[in-house]
């Protein structure tokens, strides 16, 4: 996958999801952070962040021709993410202290939902349709959860953060795409051949 392909994956990242999390959460969404980088170099901006002890991932890992194709990833701090389920669930007050079955699941869809659209501009700039597994969310400290972040040694990785300032809002998108399998040149069609 060239350059290009890849800077053109990020910007679409970039703007899905800041239009996608925007719609959700009925406010405005910018962009605060984005970096490309392969897994050899791999150091989370997570890392270096002033976070609070507890942080919620939320995950589905990717297939493209029956291979594994790498993951993508929504990564957020627990009282963000307490906060973003009060506001799907349309409740302005003080948000609960701990993830409930109906946050978990409400955060899982919220994470389907913005990770499908990211997943879609991915797809579009690298002419791959990655299908995504089912949302799995973990949650503990940066240093129990960190192998879960880690990608596989061959990954290009994309990191986007965004934020919404107003709402107190901010979290991580994070795509860890398989280099050997986005190497593969789609198919060409007869009407592709030029002479």
């Amino acid at each position: 996958m060239g350059t290009a392909a890849l800077e053109r994956a990020a910007a679409n990242v970039a703007d899905v999801g800041i239009t996608a999390l925007g719609a959700m959460i009925r406010d405005t969404v910018v962009l605060k952070s984005q970096r490309i980088y392969d897994a050899e170099h791999y150091e989370p901006s997570l890392a270096h962040a002033p976070l609070p002890d507890q942080l919620v991932i939320v995950s589905q890992g990717l297939k493209a021709h029956g291979q594994h194709a790498g993951r993508m990833s929504m990564v957020m701090s627990l009282d963000r993410a307490l906060a973003l389920a009060g506001l799907i669930a349309g409740w302005n007050g003080q948000p609960a202290a701990a993830l409930n079955r109906i946050d978990v699941d409400a955060i899982k869809e919220l994470a389907n939902i913005l990770l499908g659209r990211c997943l879609d501009a991915v797809s579009e700039a690298i002419a791959l349709e990655p299908k995504p597994s089912l949302p799995a969310l973990v949650q503990g400290t940066l240093g129990m959860i960190a192998a879960s972040l880690r990608p596989s040694p061959n990954a290009i990785c994309v990191e986007t953060t965004l934020s919404a300032s107003a709402r107190g809002l901010e979290l991580t998108l994070l795509a860890a795409l398989d280099s050997s399998i986005l190497r593969q040149e789609p198919a060409r069609t007869g009407s592709d051949i030029s002479l």
